[in-house]
């Protein structure tokens, strides 16, 4: 761990409620963070250190630059001698670009875009005299640094209307696994709207069926599952199909066809065989409140779980969990994922 990121470390280990609370704020935006840096002596003493404790020399940070495709002079402005930023360089590009080469890690970029001025925060003697070298407190400030991005990427998931910066912070150490899975948006997970879906599958009102006769006779029918829950099979009748699974349904079958069709049995000695099987599933309107980034209402595929409700609610916040998904049927707990 390099010098600066250790002095870092020891000025968030000494976060007050004060500095806890400013950490809090929302996000500037571009121009107000460009004349932030342009303003404020503290933070572009801030970034001009990381540069200069980097161990790049003015000539390398230069050439590396080059190589990742920024303007070779994008940080001049924080290179020893230079008196100001460079109001002709965006702050998006600066912060990037000091990731990109290493300077500082995702974590520091992160506490930097949301305005962390470090003379607003108290270091202790203690820390600052040799206790930071310890593995407990080093692992305590680590902790509290990362606090403080957690803070600064909540209020950035409100900022963009609870979508979460899509932010490679794997070098930070703390990464929440599985959490990117639900940021990701694509359709790679949605749930199944068409068949064929397996035997335990709940037959539910707007779903539609497909049935299939072949031997001595052939014939086929699109059957679609009423408000109330039925279907109606041309000369079979009305069967009611509600909340059955599909093998369930297959055992209703085998009986009621069989009144009608009299190859319909089970076992070698059947002349008509018949295939059922959902064309279309119907969706279920859910509800998804807590700590998520989109709570609202979803209509997901029946076919879908407690997690394609989830998914589409974009995942738990910064400040929800992903170890307790509580599912609710009528005001009553049913299940916990």
């Amino acid at each position: 761990m390099t010098h600066s990121k250790l002095a870092l470390l020891a000025i968030l280990a000494a976060i007050s409620i004060s500095g806890e609370a400013a950490f809090a704020q929302q996000r500037p935006s571009p121009t107000e963070a460009q004349q932030m840096l342009q303003t404020n002596p503290a933070l572009l003493q801030q970034l001009r250190q990381k540069i200069m404790t980097s161990g790049l020399t003015p000539d390398q940070v230069r050439a590396r630059l080059r190589a990742e495709g920024y303007p070779e002079n994008l940080l001049d402005a924080y290179l020893p001698g230079s008196t100001g930023a460079d109001s002709s360089a965006t702050t998006e590009d600066v912060f990037s670009a000091i990731s990109q080469l290493g300077i500082a890690d995702t974590v520091d970029v992160e506490l930097l875009r949301c305005g962390v001025n470090p003379d607003t925060l108290v270091v202790p003697d203690t820390l600052a005299s040799g206790l930071i070298d310890t593995t407990m407190n080093k692992r305590r400030l680590a902790l509290r640094r990362e606090a403080a991005r957690a803070a600064c990427a909540a209020r950035t998931d409100s900022v963009n209307r609870g979508i979460a910066r899509p932010r490679a912070d794997a070098d930070s150490g703390f990464v929440i696994f599985g959490l990117d899975f639900f940021r990701n948006a694509t359709s790679q997970f949605d749930p199944n709207l068409s068949g064929p879906v397996d035997a335990n599958y709940r037959i539910n009102p707007g779903d539609r069926l497909v049935l299939v006769l072949t031997g001595d006779v052939e014939q086929s029918y699109t059957l679609d599952v009423t408000r109330e829950g039925f279907i109606v099979i041309p000369q079979v009748g009305q069967i009611w199909v509600n909340n059955l699974t599909m093998g369930e349904l297959e055992n209703v079958l085998y009986s009621r066809l069989g009144r009608v069709y009299s190859g319909v049995r089970r076992g070698a000695g059947a002349t008509t065989h018949f295939y059922i099987t959902p064309a279309r599933l119907s969706s279920n309107q859910i509800y998804v409140t807590g700590d998520v980034l989109r709570p609202g209402s979803y209509r997901v595929s029946s076919a879908g779980t407690a997690l394609s409700a989830l998914y589409a609610a974009r995942g738990p916040s910064d400040n929800g969990s992903l170890r307790q998904v509580l599912v609710r049927r009528g005001g009553a707990a049913v299940d916990t994922l």
